[in-house]
This record gives C-alpha cells, sequence and structure tokens, in this order.
C-alpha cells in the first residue's frame, strides 16, 4: 500500500487504466464516503479483459504489457497508467475489491473476488485462492471495480482533486486528438462523470 502514497493518486492511476483501454467514458460513484468504510465503484466502457489477460496480466505482479505495448490497440492512445500500479492502488483505496470485466468477443463476463487481508507477512502467495465465476451483464464490452471497505472517507474537495488529476487526459480534446489512419479509428475523447452518493441522494 506504501507504494501509491495520496488516495487521490491512487483512484487516478485506476482511470488511466480505463482510458488505456480506450474506454470514451468512465464513472466514478463514491458512496457514503463522509467516512471510513464506504464503497468506490469505476465503471469503464473499455474493451475489458479476457479471463487469459486478467490472470497473466492484472494478476502479475510487474507485468511488462504495458512496456511491450505502449499505445491502446484501438485508438493507438499513449498509454497513461504507471506499470502494474493499479492493483495496488485498489489495494490502497480499501480492503476488498470486486473485478468484473468483460471484452467484445466474450459471452460471458468474469467476476473475481479479492480480499487484501489476506494478504499478510509470511504467508505464501501461492496459498490464496481467488475464483473466477462467470456473470451476465447488460454491457458489450468494459470493467467494474467494486473497492468496499474504504481505509479514509472522501470530501467533495478531495473528489475534485482527482479530476484534477485526470484533467490531462481529458482537456485535449476535440482539438489535438482528432487524428485518423489507416490503422486506427479517430479517438472520440475521454469523458470522466465523479458522483457523490450519500444515504441514496447522488450528487
Amino acid at each position: 500500500r506504501e507504494l501509491v502514497q495520496k488516495k487521490e493518486t491512487a483512484v487516478s492511476e485506476l482511470v488511466k487504466n480505463a482510458y488505456d483501454a480506450d474506454a470514451t467514458e468512465v464513472n466514478l460513484i463514491f458512496e457514503n464516503t463522509n467516512s471510513p468504510g464506504g464503497t468506490l465503484k469505476i465503471i469503464d466502457n473499455g474493451h475489458g479483459m479476457s479471463r487469459d489477460r486478467f490472470i497473466n496480466a492484472f494478476m502479475r505482479i510487474s507485468s511488462l504489457d504495458k512496456i511491450n505495448n505502449p499505445q491502446s490497440p484501438k485508438y493507438n492512445r499513449q498509454k497513461a497508467g504507471r506499470k502494474g500500479i493499479g492493483r495496488f492502488s485498489a489495494q490502497r483505496l480499501g480492503s476488498k475489491l470486486v473485478l468484473v470485466t468483460k471484452t467484445q468477443n466474450m459471452e460471458m463476463a468474469i467476476k473475481v473476488e479479492i480480499n487484501w487481508e489476506e494478504y499478510k507477512g509470511e504467508k505464501e502467495l501461492v496459498g490464496i485462492r481467488h475464483d473466477i465465476e462467470e456473470v451476465s451483464i447488460d454491457d458489450e464490452h468494459g470493467t467494474m471495480l467494486t473497492i468496499g471497505n474504504l481505509r479514509e472517507k472522501w470530501t467533495e474537495a478531495q473528489i475534485q482533486r482527482v479530476y484534477r488529476y485526470i484533467s490531462d487526459l481529458i482537456q485535449p480534446y476535440p482539438l489535438s486528438k482528432e487524428r485518423k489512419d489507416d490503422k486506427n479509428k479517430q479517438d472520440p475523447g475521454f469523458k470522466a462523470n465523479f458522483y457523490k452518493l450519500d444515504n441514496g441522494e447522488p450528487k
């Protein structure tokens, strides 16, 4: 968890992962976060992960995927996320993670639940089991992260700080990113929506 010092940085890294997955939109929902113990959902419409990619990239520490593939496959974006920091960002934010992801070629999404409290000193990593379930979702493709039991509270000012951290991903559109070539489709841009949900009331 100490690899990611600021919680705002942790959230921005997860948003950058959505950008790297060629998402055009990501929704962040901070639910009951006026005190520790709340929930953060990050939902994007990117290309998602296959079962093999989840096992060999997300679940592999210090994956070389972003070094070997520095640009996104669909819109040729220069990848913004730092190597392998996404999973540590999720761990930094809360003690539980539920990941649901689906590619366009998959009939069913895959779902994995991770309890970071299982990762303790002197414990063998091979002894920690994560079952992969198949679930049905409405979206054609994308990834949803549900980070539960948040370690800290979130104020509106802190949420706005996250938006500023990722503003460089949003601001250049549509002018400087309007390009089209034989290999890649025109990049439609990237939009991030932030919601604060307290006692069922969205803001």
